[in-house]
């Protein structure tokens, strides 16, 4: 199987204990594959970027199988905040195409229930964002943007079951879009003192976070230097995932950031080739 590795950034992130070593190491993204490291930090780290003033995420998330396997696909969501001293008051609705969202509180909006189902809909194709300023009775856009929700991310194989073992040589497999040209993100991340592994590993361990970008072909095969500092044993996240990400500037003169993901996750045991053989 051939190797894709086109491009990684390497996080080590520590956990604020005085059990966990520090070290933190960076490696650059790739140009190719900056856009799909914006939509990463954002949708998979949960991570803010400082420069900004608000942030609009249209995420699709989902368990590893099939799509014959899940029923509707996973569950679509709306989550935009922004900073607090900018206050309920100066925003009006959000508007993702034809879903109109207003704040849940001062300084964010979220879709409930009623709107999930027509978000949905709104993956693979290229879709408007408007957020609109409340100004007594008139309302103005604060930013229009047009951003691609890529085709609903699955993950066919390996599949989950109860967390089943994980060779560190696997290949992933999922659904390509031959529309979406910003490649594919692989989340790998290991927590020693997570609930999962709490209790099996020493303070020499450290928690780990590997991003992988490749293109989004439909496969990857992973390595054992993904796993450079993961023992055999530990349980793993893994999260696949694209999206888009669009960087802009609204009418106040405020950064804002819009992004889409969608993708898949599931847990496993993460074990050498030869760890395998014997626990099969």
């Amino acid at each position: 199987m051939k190797n894709k590795l086109f491009g990684f950034g390497l996080i080590l992130l520590v956990l604020a204990t005085n059990a966990c070593q520090k070290d933190v190491s960076i490696t650059p993204v790739p140009e190719r594959y900056q856009k799909l490291e914006k939509v990463a930090t954002l949708g998979g780290l949960k991570q803010m970027l400082h420069h900004a003033s608000g942030a609009i995420g249209i995420t699709n998330l989902k368990p590893f199988g099939p799509e014959s396997l899940l029923s509707g696909g996973g569950p679509s969501e709306v989550f935009a905040s922004f900073s607090a001293e900018e206050g309920r008051a100066t925003f009006g609705a959000l508007m993702i195409q034809n879903t109109i969202l207003t704040p849940s509180t001062y300084d964010y909006y979220q879709s409930g229930a009623e709107e999930r189902a027509t978000i949905q809909g709104y993956f693979g194709a290229t879709q408007s964002v408007i957020l609109l300023d409340v100004e007594g009775a008139s309302e103005a856009a604060i930013l229009v943007e047009d951003i691609y929700l890529p085709k609903e991310l699955f993950v066919h194989d390996p599949i989950e079951r109860g967390r089943d073992y994980l060779a560190k040589t696997s290949t992933i497999h999922w659904n390509p879009d031959p529309h979406n040209t910003n490649g594919v993100f692989i989340l790998i991340d290991f927590l020693p003192e997570g609930e999962e592994n709490a209790g099996r590993f020493n303070s020499d361990f450290v928690s780990h976070r590997k991003l992988i970008y490749t293109e989004d072909d439909g496969e990857y095969q992973l390595q054992v230097t993904d796993f450079n500092i993961i023992p055999d044993g530990a349980y793993v996240s893994l999260l696949v995932g694209r999206g888009d990400y669009v960087e802009t500037t609204g009418s106040n003169g405020r950064t804002y950031l819009v992004y889409s993901l969608t993708g898949a996750t599931a847990w496993f045991q993460v074990m050498g080739n030869d760890a395998l053989d014997g626990a099969q």
